[in-house]
């Protein structure tokens, strides 16, 4: 579908449809892909990794230095009330607290960066990590250099709702 669109390359913003299509997408697609998936081995020290329960379903085997959080309601707790974020608070307060000592703090889905600050409060010492930088400076490296003003540049989305709240955001960003 994205290639009859004119699609030259795809790029996934979200950790949990990596995870389960990426693979499957670059088997399809003939063109860069790219996908945002956690690797928490880029992390050093005491690290808390957290993703959405999917996401966690396909991760490798974790070194003895990580912890996996899966908070089931995160992502949609902090997109339903994004930029209050006072439930995201109170639900994330409890689940976080065991690990305030951690070092490094990786944020493994995309929804959660959103809710940094949260994070932050909590685990003051940490340093975090998303790797949505990295992600966009792979893309960055490998695509040809053009004015993206000046280029179709389609956004795909899961449903109406997200469309909605993203779509402008997004286009902001060219």
């Amino acid at each position: 579908m994205l290639q009859e669109k004119g699609a030259n390359a795809i790029v996934f913003g979200c950790n949990t449809l990596s995870s389960c299509a990426l693979d499957a997408a670059r088997n399809a697609f003939v063109g860069p892909t790219f996908g945002l998936l956690p690797r928490p081995e880029l992390c050093a020290g005491k690290t808390l990794l957290l993703t959405t329960p999917t996401t966690a379903l396909y991760l490798p085997k974790l070194s003895e230095n990580v912890s996996l959080l899966t908070p089931p309601a995160l992502a949609s707790l902090i997109d339903g009330e994004y930029p209050s974020l006072k439930e995201t608070e109170r639900y994330l307060e409890p689940l976080i607290r065991p690990y305030a000592d951690a070092e490094t703090v990786y944020l493994g889905c995309s929804h959660y960066a959103f809710a940094r600050r949260v994070f932050s409060n909590a685990i003051p010492n940490a340093s975090f990590f998303s790797g949505v930088e990295e992600l966009a400076d792979l893309a960055y490296s490998v695509l040809p250099r053009c004015d993206v003003r000046s280029q179709n540049v389609d956004f795909v989305f899961s449903g109406k709702i997200e469309k909605n709240r993203y779509a402008t955001l997004l286009s902001s960003l060219l």
